[in-house]
């Protein structure tokens, strides 16, 4: 029903598009603004039943993906109805309000919403799905509160952090410049080697695999990565924290080289050091 709706509303805006010579409103347009907005979007958005405020952010937010814009009175009844979706009873609509509300990241207002639902809602879904929807832009702005969740009690919510933000949210090897070396350090040292959940320590491992093969598996390069010579001397703890990050790192690299060549490139003994 769900696609088959929005379907119909997509099929019917690129037809009243394409027919549209004038920039004045067609009949799609006054159709969204004046009907499906008022009359159909706001009361189920606010309906008593969970299961219709969820199927009713589902069908907007494919919606969203397709409308080329909103008139500025219709973004703003969209975006306050969403933003009291974030706060439902219900987890499974509020996970639909974050989806929602990503689409609507050139607010200001958006990322505030975000980092506070980081910090305090209760559900791990709700945390991860923050993590993962934050824009990369935004992301960067907010990316001493998404690192905070290296330490959540949650290991969905603790893995989003490596193989979602510090994975894809920063472009090659962007995250050496942006997150401070120190603090990067003992991140990966605890979802590495401390880490208790055995699906955390593999994102690491794969996380640190993708920067190993950005420095083309040199590992002069890849160590180079840290900025050793910023603390060496002032932080030993920091240091003896990366120098177990790289044994492990390396001895499980090899491991694997030895076994699945294709996806770990072979690299020898004489290689590394």
């Amino acid at each position: 029903f769900i696609r088959f709706f929005t379907n119909y509303f997509l099929n019917w805006y690129k037809f009243d598009k394409l027919q549209k010579e004038e920039p004045e409103q067609g009949d799609f347009d006054l159709f969204f603004s004046q009907f499906f907005l008022q009359k159909v979007f706001v009361p189920l958005i606010s309906n008593s039943y969970p299961n219709i405020r969820y199927i009713t952010l589902k069908i907007m937010i494919l919606i969203f993906e397709n409308l080329d814009a909103l008139y500025d009175h219709d973004y703003t009844l969209i975006l306050e109805k969403i933003n009291e979706r974030i706060y439902d009873k219900d987890e499974k609509v509020r996970s639909q309000a974050i989806v929602a509300l990503s689409k609507f990241q050139n607010d200001n207002k958006t990322l505030e919403k975000f980092v506070f639902l980081l910090r305090n809602d209760s559900s791990a879904l709700i945390r991860k799905l923050i993590i993962a929807n934050i824009s990369g832009n935004e992301s960067s702005k907010a990316h001493s509160y998404i690192l905070e969740r290296y330490m959540d009690k949650s290991a969905d919510v603790r893995k989003e952090v490596y193989t979602n933000f510090l994975g894809r949210k920063f472009e090659d090897l962007d995250a050496f410049r942006k997150i401070k070396n120190t603090l990067l350090i003992k991140i990966l040292y605890n979802g590495f080697l401390l880490d208790r959940d055995l699906s955390v320590n593999e994102s690491v491992f794969k996380l640190l695999c993708k920067w190993f093969k950005k420095c083309d598996l040199n590992l002069e390069r890849f160590i180079a990565l840290f900025k050793i010579e910023t603390f060496f001397k002032q932080d030993h703890v920091i240091l003896n924290k990366l120098e177990s990050i790289l044994q492990n790192f390396i001895n499980l690299y090899l491991l694997r080289s030895e076994k699945k060549q294709i996806k770990y490139p072979f690299i020898d003994w004489d290689d590394v050091f």
